[in-house]
């Protein structure tokens, strides 16, 4: 079954073509600017008026707009999910090649602050693109109960962390940055 907008079953190939040019107008079409389009006469208008109300071309006409709605929806979709993961693989790319700088101490060119904003920055557009929050927001809560294996576990990683003298300029280079963030 042919879509609306294609030639329908007992058209003329002369309405069609009028109905091609009618279609193709876009949002203004109109019968006068058909006519005209075909070089004919205003009193061409009838033929024009009579294959527009049997053949239903304003009918057809929406269903061929809502087609290229549709289309150029999807494209954009498909665009808006390419950049989406183009800019993810980046933001990830940044984060992987700060951790290899830092786990090997290697910053060549690049003062430690550097680095650690790459890996902020990479980390920062990961979470846009993937519709996370970029910015932590403060809230308050007390907490009541006993102390956890695991909040110990946490805390013993916390230490060796700050342990390390890199580690721990790392790491308040990343917090400054966040507390500037904030203010």
């Amino acid at each position: 079954m042919a879509e609306l907008w294609e030639k329908q079953p007992g058209e003329t190939a002369k309405a069609f073509a009028a109905f091609q040019i009618y279609r193709d107008m876009g949002a203004y079409r109109t019968i006068d600017k058909t006519a005209q389009a075909l070089n004919k006469r205003l009193g061409y208008r009838t033929t024009l008026g009579k294959w527009s109300s049997g053949y239903s071309w304003v009918a057809r006409c929406e269903a061929y707009d809502l087609h290229l709605d549709e289309l150029r929806r999807r494209a954009v979709e498909e665009e808006i999910q390419a950049m989406v993961k183009r800019q993810t693989k980046n933001a990830m790319f940044m984060q992987e090649k700060a951790k290899e700088m830092l786990q090997q101490r290697v910053f060549p060119n690049a003062p430690l602050h550097a680095v650690t904003g790459l890996m902020a920055e990479g980390a920062k557009l990961e979470r846009l693109n993937r519709g996370e929050p970029t910015e932590n927001t403060k809230s308050k809560m007390e907490v009541s109960g006993e102390v956890t294996t695991t909040n110990v576990k946490r805390k013993e990683k916390i230490t060796r962390i700050i342990a390390d003298p890199e580690a721990k300029e790392a790491l308040l280079t990343i917090y400054r940055k966040a507390q500037a963030a904030e203010e």
